[in-house]
């Protein structure tokens, strides 16, 4: 978990340079999609997702901060810009995370 999780950070981070803000957008709100759930302390897989979860909860705040200072996010124009723009640790978005049951 560790390996894939370094190769997906050093990807994202390859992407965010190339200034991809808008599908890194995406890309984390479809991981975070198929990875909410019950957090098993003592599964290392579960353990590895909610490290994910965390990993690009900040990633998207990160995003949207260059978004905004790039004049790239636009409220209105889709629904990844939208969730772009959302607080972190938004309920919705993390549920396990926000409500402190991970």
């Amino acid at each position: 978990a560790s390996a894939a999780g370094d190769a997906f950070a050093v990807f994202l981070a390859a992407e965010m340079a190339n200034g991809n803000c808008e599908h890194l957008v995406r890309l984390c709100a479809d991981w975070s999609t198929h990875r909410q759930g019950v957090i098993d302390a003592d599964n290392p897989a579960s353990k590895a997702h909610q490290f994910m979860r965390i990993t690009i909860n900040t990633l998207l705040g990160c995003i949207r901060e260059r978004l905004v200072r790039t004049a790239q996010y636009h409220p209105d124009s889709t629904r990844m810009s939208r969730m772009a723009n959302r607080p972190i640790g938004e309920p919705d978005f993390l549920p396990a995370m926000s409500t402190g049951r991970a």
